[in-house]
C-alpha cells in the first residue's frame, strides 16, 4: 500500500511540477520575452517601461471614459448605435481624413467607435436641462456659418499600376463599368480600398499629393483619367462630385440647435471633473491616484 501511495504522489508531483512550469511559462513576469547574445528583456521590465511612458494616458482615458458612460446610462443618456452611426456619416462627410479604415485597421477602427460613444455621451450630460429658443438658433447659424460648411467631397475609384500598359488596362475595365474587386483580381492592378491595399497619402510628397488634388477636382463623375507619380500611375474614376456648400438652415436644423445649447453648455473638462467627484473613485493600488491629480485638486478646491 505505502508503496502505491508513493507512486500515486510522485505522479501528482510531476503533474504539479509540469503545471507550474506551464503557468511560470505563461503568466511569469520574470520570464523573457526576448532572448539574445546573452542578455533578454523579461515580461516585467517590458510592462515596466509601457506603464512608464503610457501609463497615465492610458488609465486616465479608460477611467474617464466608463465614469461618462455610467452616468449617461443611469441617466437614460447614453449614445445609442443610431448616433454614432449618424456622427460617423458626418465625419465622413466632413472630415473623412479623420476616420481609421474600417477594412485595413478594424481595432482601431473600433476604438474610434467606442471614443466616438464616449464623447456623444458626454455631450449628451453636458445638454441635460439647456435650452434654446428658435431666435437664439438663428443667430448661432449666421454667426458661425463656417462650422456648418460641407467642403467639396469627390468620391472616386482609384488603381495603382506600376505602367502604362496596366494603367492603359485599369482605364479599360473602368469603363466597362467592372467591379472593384474584379479588377483587384487582375495581375498588376491593386485598387484602393480592396483587400487591405491602400495608399498613405499623408506620406506622399507635396507635389504628388497637388497633382492628385488637380486633377481629380477638376474632374466630373464619370469622368477616368490616369497620372503617372514617379514608377507608378494612378488612374482614377470620379463616382460623385459634391461641391462646397453651406447648407440652408432648415436642413441641419437639429444639429444647429444642438451646437447652440453646447456653446451654453458646461465644458467638458469641467463635465469630467463633476462626474469623477461624483463617481468617489478608490484607487486599491495608491501609486496610480497621483495619475488623476489634476481631477482631485480640482474638486478639493471646491
Amino acid at each position: 500500500m505505502k508503496q502505491y501511495l508513493t507512486g500515486i504522489l510522485a505522479v501528482l508531483l510531476v503533474a504539479s511540477l509540469i503545471a507550474n512550469g506551464l503557468l511560470y511559462s505563461r503568466y511569469s513576469t520574470s520570464r523573457p520575452v526576448v532572448s539574445f547574445d546573452g542578455a533578454s528583456v523579461t515580461k516585467k521590465e517590458f510592462q515596466d517601461a509601457l506603464e512608464f511612458q503610457s501609463g497615465k494616458p492610458v488609465l486616465t482615458k479608460m477611467v474617464y471614459s466608463r465614469i461618462v458612460g455610467q452616468a449617461a446610462k443611469r441617466a437614460g443618456l447614453a449614445a445609442t448605435d443610431a448616433d454614432i452611426a449618424a456622427r460617423l456619416a458626418e465625419l465622413q462627410r466632413r472630415s473623412p481624413q479623420l476616420l481609421p479604415d474600417e477594412k485595413s485597421e478594424p481595432e482601431k477602427f473600433q476604438v474610434f467607435k467606442q471614443d466616438l460613444g464616449t464623447d456623444i455621451s458626454l455631450e449628451n450630460l453636458r445638454l441635460k436641462g439647456v435650452t434654446v429658443d428658435e431666435s437664439e438658433i438663428q443667430e448661432f447659424y449666421q454667426k458661425n456659418k463656417k462650422q456648418f460648411t460641407l467642403p467639396m467631397q469627390v468620391g472616386t475609384t482609384m488603381v495603382v499600376t506600376d505602367n502604362s500598359q496596366d494603367a492603359s488596362t485599369a482605364e479599360a475595365d473602368l469603363k466597362q463599368g467592372l467591379g472593384e474587386d474584379v479588377i483587384a483580381r487582375q495581375p498588376g492592378l491593386h485598387v484602393v480600398g480592396v483587400n487591405g491595399f491602400k495608399v498613405n497619402m499623408d506620406a506622399l510628397p507635396l507635389q504628388y499629393k497637388n497633382a492628385i488634388s488637380a486633377t481629380v477636382f477638376r474632374m466630373k463623375p464619370g469622368e477616368i483619367k490616369s497620372i503617372q507619380l514617379g514608377k507608378n500611375f494612378i488612374t482614377f474614376k470620379v463616382n460623385k462630385s459634391e461641391a462646397t456648400a453651406v447648407p440652408p438652415l432648415s436642413k441641419i436644423h437639429a444639429e444647429v440647435e444642438r451646437q447652440a445649447r453646447l456653446a451654453k453648455a458646461i465644458g467638458p473638462q469641467e463635465m469630467i471633473l463633476r462626474l469623477y467627484k461624483e463617481a468617489k473613485p478608490k484607487f486599491n493600488i495608491e501609486r496610480y491616484k497621483a495619475y488623476f491629480r489634476e481631477a482631485e485638486m480640482a474638486n478639493a478646491g471646491k
